[in-house]
């Protein structure tokens, strides 16, 4: 899930084992495209982190790329999901859940174009 471009993260090698999945009308010239891709790209912050909650009640695993600015976006949609994790695994019939993975991106590179707006360590004392 990433609500930047995948290829803007860094991850253009995912397109090497999947695409970008598409519902809609696939034109020639569009980017990795197909019906069942596994990568999920839009540009909002909420629906990247609720998709990935759902997906991962599926008993599949997956993560969510997105730069470090903008993480705390869903700030409140993690605490959410963590007190709930919290909660199930209280229930002794609840089967585990996988885990909801980060991929914060923009802070390892030379950042001369946005490094000063894309960056913010932030994120990792929300919880």
């Amino acid at each position: 899930m990433s609500p930047d471009e995948t290829a803007s993260n860094r991850w253009s090698a995912l397109f090497d084992v999947t695409n970008r999945v598409w519902e809609q009308e696939i034109r020639p010239g569009d980017d990795h495209l197909v019906r069942g891709g596994r990568v999920m790209e839009v540009l909002s912050e909420h629906m990247c982190q609720g998709w990935l909650e759902g997906y991962i009640l599926t008993g599949r695993h997956g993560f969510f790329s997105c730069y470090e600015a903008f993480i705390h976006i869903v700030d409140s949609m993690f605490n959410q999901h963590a007190k709930w994790l919290k909660a199930c695994s209280e229930i002794p019939w609840r089967r585990p859940i996988a885990s909801l993975n980060y991929l914060l991106t923009s802070h390892v590179w030379r950042q001369d174009h946005n490094g000063f707006s894309h960056q913010d360590p932030g994120f990792i004392t929300t919880s």
